[in-house]
């Protein structure tokens, strides 16, 4: 199971990034240097996406 989930990010990401060149160079980067990965890992989570907003939603009135 963990496999194929493994499996179906990896395919969802090369989807994501066919066609991004710098968005590519940044993850190769990324992948080559430890430091990076460490600062990215221990930075606070900013901003949100559809699925995972950052504040929750208003209620109505």
């Amino acid at each position: 199971k963990e496999l194929l989930e493994a499996r179906t990010q990896l395919d969802n990401l090369l989807t994501f990034m066919d066609g991004k060149a710098g968005a590519e160079d940044l993850i190769t980067k990324l992948i080559n240097d430890p430091t990076l990965q460490q600062a990215l890992s221990s930075a606070p989570k900013t901003g949100g996406t559809a699925d995972s907003p950052t504040s929750p939603p208003e209620k109505e009135a």
